[in-house]
């Protein structure tokens, strides 16, 4: 095999010791590079594509100009060289080979995200440093690779180191049926990739329910996802089987499960415990067997704490917890994004409009992004909507101003927003929008406008739509009722007429 087919591994040791004993026993399937130090390991990670590196920890023979922590602490270097690894480098295998045989090193290590293997076994037995390394590239592979690929065929792109860290993990966690958790802001995608992740896990066809408990009415939450036997209540007409039985043999997505009210907590869990629900007003037990997946914009251990959350069904529902960040901090991905919502837009499916102008899209990655991937979602449908041809910056601007009369007000204690923020709302610009919105409205035609802004903020979320405005749910479901349900009862009147 020739060696520029043969991945390159880094050897970072203050002795070629180890370096000598990988070249001998495993130079038939890997080529090595040896560094005496960290600062060694710098020029050579700058200069070639490495595979992995392999990290000693004991650096008491090393030349000082090579330590990248202090001196003193030079029998830990190999931690400070992790540090600096997954800072410069956070997807690069990293392997601590060292003597110090005991837990808290390898524990240390893997808190760094580094694999841990003690000599002693290496010099035993070189297959099982073999073995370690396949498996690591391996799943460099899926995250660097078959990952992106996957997700990519159903529509998601990713070009973030970030972004594409989580598609590796969710696609590492697709096989088998342990629960999945994602952990991320309102808008960052969670019920997307909720629904790539079914479609990835088998076969398709299988049912896949989707349940936003925010969105639930208070009173009927058990009902909806238990269902009820006929007679159950008042209304109760007509049996039902709710959501988790309907999922029976697929997918539950269950949004936002930090809004879910604590009497029905318990009944959730011994529904996943047993897979079988009971539903309301039935003494019978029906098989509910799913593949669940759980998600929040909540941070689920301070309820625990608070007692709002149950500890136990935070374990239960945990198998595998995925964060996903919100799109300030994977700026990269805003462009494959934007030019996928224009092409998924009217005006891009027919062609009037064909992309975005340079300026435009760099305007675009300078926006603070509070509604993150939903929020930039619709600031290309509103541009599309208004180009022609090609989106450019003016489309963009006007864009977020349409979309930024309910922002919340700027920090005043922040630091000065760059010149290209301040030339997308200017403070004449919005007093002149204000003015051409506002003039003519009455009370009821303001709260009805700002009650349809608060449901496409939220997603349709009544309780993130409370929260945003910092009202009451009662408030919430008022608005609803009057500018939602009362709109309905009106035109069925109107029918009946």
């Amino acid at each position: 095999m020739p060696d520029n087919a043969k991945p390159l591994i880094l050897v970072i040791d203050d002795r070629q010791d180890m370096f000598a004993y990988c070249e001998r026993f495993l130079g038939d399937h890997f080529t090595f590079r040896y560094a005496s130090g960290g600062r060694a390991a710098k020029a050579l990670l700058a200069a070639q594509p490495i595979a992995a590196a392999l990290v000693d920890r004991d650096f008491s023979q090393a030349p000082a100009d090579q330590l990248l922590g202090p001196r003193e602490d030079v029998r830990n270097e190999g931690f400070a060289i992790l540090r600096w690894l997954r800072t410069e480098h956070p997807d690069l295998p990293a392997m601590m080979v060292t003597g110090h045989r005991d837990a808290p090193t390898a524990e240390a290590a893997a808190d760094l995200g580094a694999d841990f293997l003690a000599w002693e076994d290496v010099a035993a037995d070189p297959a099982v440093l073999r073995a370690r390394l396949r498996r690591a590239l391996d799943l460099r592979q899926v995250h660097n690779g078959t990952a992106v690929t996957a997700f990519r065929r159903l529509g998601l792109v990713a070009e973030s180191t970030a972004f594409t860290r989580v598609l590796g993990n969710l696609y590492q966690a697709l096989p088998g049926r342990a629960p999945i958790l994602l952990l991320g802001p309102t808008g960052s995608g969670k019920d997307t990739l909720a629904r790539a992740a079914h479609r990835l896990a088998g076969d398709p066809a299988r049912p896949y329910v989707e349940v936003n408990i925010a969105a639930l009415n208070a009173n009927l939450i058990e009902s909806e996802l238990f269902g009820h036997a006929k007679g159950a209540y008042t209304d109760a007409k007509t049996a039902t089987i709710g959501k988790l039985r309907a999922a029976h043999g697929g997918t539950l997505f269950l949004n936002e499960i930090g809004d879910l009210p604590s009497e029905i907590q318990a009944k959730l869990l011994t529904a996943l415990e047993r897979a079988e629900i009971t539903p309301v007003g039935d003494v019978h037990s029906y098989p509910a067997d799913f593949r669940l997946i759980t998600a929040t914009s909540r941070d689920l251990r301070q309820l625990v704490e608070t007692g709002m959350f149950r500890r136990d069904l935070l374990y239960r529902i945990a198998g595998h917890t995925i964060e996903v960040p919100p799109l300030c901090e994977r700026v990269a991905d805003i462009p494959a994004m934007a030019n996928a919502f224009l092409l998924a837009s009217p005006a891009g499916r027919s062609g009037d409009v064909v992309g975005f102008a340079r300026e435009a899209m760099e305007c675009l990655t300078k926006l603070p992004w509070h509604g993150n991937v939903r929020e930039l979602q619709r600031i290309v449908e509103v541009a599309c909507a208004n180009a022609r041809h090609t989106v450019t910056t003016l489309d963009v601007c006007d864009a977020v101003r349409r979309l930024s009369f309910f922002a919340p007000p700027p920090d005043p204690t922040a630091a000065a927003a760059p010149a290209a923020a301040s030339a997308v709302d200017p403070a004449q610009r919005r007093l002149e929008a204000e003015d051409s919105v506002f003039r003519g409205l009455d009370y009821d035609q303001l709260t009805r406008a700002y009650f349809f802004y608060l449901t496409r903020a939220s997603g349709g979320q009544m309780i993130e739509a409370a929260r945003l405005a910092d009202i009451s749910k009662s408030t919430i479901y008022k608005w609803r009722e009057r500018y939602v349900d009362g709109r309905k009862d009106q035109r069925e009147m109107e029918g009946e007429a």
